[in-house]
């Protein structure tokens, strides 16, 4: 089905949720939890067929580090002492959907445990670089947020030596 221009969603997961926030999770959120995260606006006007919500297909994970990086590190520091979850929240921040199923991604390699298609990238000099295209509609269905519910990057660690770390959602708006 084509959709519209303006029914896509193209947005980085941000502090905010709306992705004007900020973006790049480099701080230390070893005491503070930090949350990067996506969430439909309460209050616009809804069609009498339609939610007001999101369709969210796809996840990109980009970590930049001084490199040579390797898989049993997270970007170049040592392995994530508490991880990085993938969850779900409703409208009372309750976690609904674990999509790291318990298992929070602590090191590279483990992205690719959790959504196949992850890889390490370098120019030959420079920093090296992780990716990861998390395909959720891939597992069954894309994940459906409606009004006041999230989808959330949570981490427990201090990331303040790495270069670079976002997360971008593609989507459509329901």
């Amino acid at each position: 089905m084509t959709r519209l221009a303006e029914d896509m969603i193209f947005q980085f997961l941000s502090t905010n949720g709306d992705g004007t926030g900020d973006i790049n999770a480099i701080g230390d959120y070893s005491s503070v939890q930090g949350e990067f995260y996506i969430s439909p606006p309460s209050g616009q006007p809804v069609r009498w067929w339609k939610i007001n919500g999101y369709k969210i297909y796809r996840m990109l994970v980009f970590i930049q580090a001084i490199g040579p990086l390797s898989a049993d590190q997270y970007g170049n520091l040592k392995s994530l002492q508490n991880g990085i979850k993938a969850v779900v929240k409703d409208d009372s921040d309750n976690e609904i959907l674990d999509l790291t199923a318990g298992q929070p991604v602590k090191t590279n390699a483990q992205w690719a445990q959790h959504c196949y298609d992850s890889s390490l990238s370098g120019y030959g000099s420079g920093n090296e670089f992780v990716q990861a295209r998390w395909t959720f509609e891939k597992s069954g269905n894309p994940i459906l947020l409606k009004e006041g519910y999230r989808l959330s990057v949570l981490i427990d660690d201090d990331l303040t030596e790495t270069i670079s770390h976002t997360f971008v959602v593609q989507g459509e708006r329901l």
